[in-house]
């Protein structure tokens, strides 16, 4: 959801998925999927060196972006290591608008990712990707309630992948295992209004400074296997993630310092354990070109954090169950048709049921009965295509 936490210099490709994902991405893909995917090492007969420099320069906000890196295939081995700097300046948003103060801002990065094939036939894979921003600049209270903020940000992630395939038991796997640490440091500041009720930003009323701490670990594996000489194909999955969250506030006023509330009451929890199952075949020996799928998946999710104000230690767990299934029918080149029913399933995030305190725009107020949200898809889509005419239908409900 941080997409700015991620450098599109390292991006190596983008798919997107229409309608809810549940079964295959889990909670949060009730309406849709966004996956991003890093650049991966090659492996690849003989040795060769792939070095690359990127500059991007923008008239908008005078800011430039510099991209440098580096890749190494090879039978066995390939690696990328790769970085970024870029220095935003304010934005100018065109006549009549001027300026946007506090708008400009700095940004670091770094990926590298190696790619080993193993001697079983299978491949391990490890990556490190980091993104720094420093002063992002946030004004949009400025003039009607004479606050500003900066953000900083940090994300760090390391994974490592196991991926294998055996032919000969028409079976294939893989593993990943990752951990990601990400920070982010709000510097809150208030200032004095005039006459006219315009912000002073020479007389600083009070400086509140909100740190957020989330340490993730992951684990995830997939499975999938061949029946029936290819026609029939079982896949199954388990994710499991937990959040540890660690918090700290406090206000400069009068030149003291003291302590308030925090957004996240500090040694929060969130973790989701998720595993399905999902059964894909492909009829060709009965009717060519029929394809039938369908799954189920189970969500748990769980939440922990101490000592809220007004209510307590907040402690719940939710789980739900989703299935999807459909049917599609491809003749040639010439017809497509297909039908589908996709269900989804969100469970509440800690930030929509815990959080207390004005987040700019609103003010958050704690909800820790929130209930998950749930959503049902169904399509019908068709398309013909010839030499002379091409007709498209679809129907969602």
């Amino acid at each position: 959801q941080y997409l700015n936490l991620i450098d599109p210099f390292s991006i190596g490709k983008i798919e997107i998925l229409r309608g809810p994902g549940s079964l295959l991405y889990g909670s949060d893909a009730v309406g849709g999927v966004v996956s991003i995917f890093g650049k991966r090492p090659s492996l690849a007969p003989g040795f060769a060196l792939t070095p690359e420099l990127d500059g991007k320069f923008s008239t908008a906000d005078s800011s430039w972006q510099d991209h440098y890196s580096i890749g190494a295939s090879g039978d066995i081995a390939g690696g990328i290591v790769g970085g970024s700097l870029k220095n935003f300046q304010d934005l100018h948003a065109g006549p009549g608008s001027g300026i946007q103060p506090f708008s400009g801002y700095r940004e670091a990065d770094f990926d590298s990712s190696v790619r080993v094939k193993l001697w079983s036939g299978g491949t391990l894979e490890l990556g490190y990707y980091m993104v720094k921003l420093f002063d992002v600049g946030r004004s949009d209270q400025l003039e009607s309630k004479a606050n500003l903020k900066y953000y900083d940000n940090d994300r760090d992630l390391v994974y490592v992948r196991l991926g294998a395939k055996h032919a000969a038991l028409d079976l294939e796997y893989k593993i990943t295992l990752s951990y990601q640490d990400q920070k982010e440091r709000v510097k809150d500041i208030k200032f004095e209004k005039d006459e006219d009720d315009l912000p002073l930003l020479d007389v600083v009323d009070k400086v509140a400074f909100d740190t957020v701490r989330v340490d993730t670990v992951g684990a995830s594996g997939i499975v999938r296997k061949s029946f029936l000489g290819g026609w029939l194909d079982l896949s199954g999955g388990l994710d499991v993630y937990l959040d540890f969250i660690d918090t700290g506030s406090v206000v400069l006023e009068d030149g003291v310092l003291s302590g308030k509330t925090p957004l996240f009451p500090s040694d929060s929890r969130y973790a989701t354990y998720e595993v399905y199952l999902m059964l894909e075949s492909s009829i060709q020996r009965y009717l060519k070109g029929l394809h039938l799928w369908g799954g189920s998946r189970l969500s748990v999710t769980t939440a922990f954090a101490p000592d809220l104000p007004e209510f307590g230690d907040v402690d719940y767990t939710h789980t739900g169950v989703i299935g999807s299934a459909g049917i599609y029918y491809t003749y040639e080149k010439l017809l497509n048709v297909g039908f589908s029913w996709s269900e989804g399933f969100r469970s509440p995030k800690l930030s929509e049921t815990v959080i207390l305190g004005d987040m700019g725009t609103y003010f958050e107020i704690p909800n820790p009965g929130l209930k998950p949200e749930r959503a049902d898809t169904l399509e019908v889509n068709g398309k013909f295509f010839s030499e002379f005419i091409e007709i498209q239908a679809a129907y969602f409900a």
